[in-house]
């Protein structure tokens, strides 16, 4: 009976242990993502503002300005190559970006990805019908440096932006997209 008592004690003793190593992972998981959701919701947000200046290298070496597209529909994804849900978005927003090419939709993935990174930055976006610039040597980036990604934001033809879509509230859906742009494309269309 003491051996049972023993093998009893050892198991219980396993199974408390796994659970403080669990707990305690739980514990970090959460000190590490509330300051992740405390920068979030303490960001301005830019909706119904003037879109902030960018005049940002291009991957195929063009600059790429901001102002110069006003007029146009822009989608301004903010995207790294190491984040996976960014990496993910990537195919959605080129199919979008082909899909509305026509009724001027301009589609600009900006890389947070450092300078020794761009070559993955590259790679991420090769065979995809995106416009790719850098953060990192950006002239003009009233975006700053974001600390959590991706973020998206929808810019009017007038430089307002009409849409923001923030990390922690689930994936960016195209239907999502699609809801806010075909007005503006509409809109657009009636002014020219």
């Amino acid at each position: 009976m003491h051996r049972d008592t023993s093998v009893f004690q050892t198991s219980a003793m396993k199974l408390v242990q796994t659970a403080l190593r669990l707990l305690s992972g739980t514990a970090l998981l959460m000190l590490y993502l509330t300051p992740v959701t405390a920068q979030i919701h303490k960001r301005s947000s830019l909706l119904g503002h003037e879109a902030p200046p960018l005049i940002a290298p291009g991957m195929t070496n063009a600059a790429v300005d901001l102002g110069a597209l006003r007029g146009q529909v822009v989608i301004l994804n903010l995207w790294a190559s190491w984040c996976p849900p960014c990496r993910a978005e990537l195919p959605m927003l080129a199919r979008l970006q082909q899909r509305h090419r026509e009724e001027g939709l301009v589609l600009i993935a900006l890389s947070a990805d450092r300078h020794r990174d761009r070559d993955d930055a590259r790679r991420a976006l090769a065979g995809l019908s995106l416009t790719g610039a850098f953060m990192d040597g950006a002239t003009q980036n009233g975006y700053a440096n974001p600390e959590v990604l991706p973020i998206t934001y929808v810019i009017g033809p007038d430089g307002v932006v009409r849409g923001e879509f923030l990390p922690g509230v689930g994936p960016l859906q195209e239907s999502q997209l699609e809801a806010l742009i075909i007005p503006l494309i509409a809109a657009k269309a009636t002014r020219e």
